[in-house]
């Protein structure tokens, strides 16, 4: 912020012409120039963020019914590790139901179908015990 070259308090850019305080003429000293704020922001914050689109939570709801048995609505959240042990642990368990029961006399193939409806079931279970609850992702902001 300037100052008046008379009195020496501080002035508004605005006040080249006469001093608000004592009345001098022409307060500002010559070349005086405001200071780049834009400059001074970047310097600090190391650039600007990039702004990612916010998540949905009709999407995260569509895709935890659809295909939370793959952990879809956890990669949509963001949260990978979590994602790849559900996705890992559904297909191991549908595979072990599935093999358990090939070999019970008069299931065989029918093994692999209970198998995966014993996988989509407990997906289903557990996408409604969920709907009340608030969903957050990776950085732990509220969907929208």
């Amino acid at each position: 912020m300037p100052t008046c070259r008379n009195c020496g308090r501080e002035i508004t850019r605005f006040d080249q012409d006469i001093c608000p305080h004592c009345g001098a003429k022409r307060p500002i000293e010559p070349g005086y120039e405001t200071m780049d704020m834009t400059g001074f922001i970047d310097r600090m914050g190391g650039g600007v963020e990039e702004l990612r689109p916010a998540r949905k939570e009709k999407t995260y709801r569509a895709l935890l019914f659809l295909l939370g048995f793959l952990g879809a609505d956890l990669f949509y959240l963001g949260k990978w590790e979590r994602a790849l042990i559900v996705l890992l642990g559904g297909i191991l368990l549908a595979a072990l139901i599935a093999l358990g029961l090939y070999f019970v006399p008069g299931i065989g193939l029918w093994g692999i179908l209970i198998g995966a409806s014993a996988l989509i079931l407990g997906n289903l279970v557990r996408a409604f015990l969920s709907l009340g609850r608030e969903v957050r992702d990776r950085d732990g902001e509220a969907l929208l």
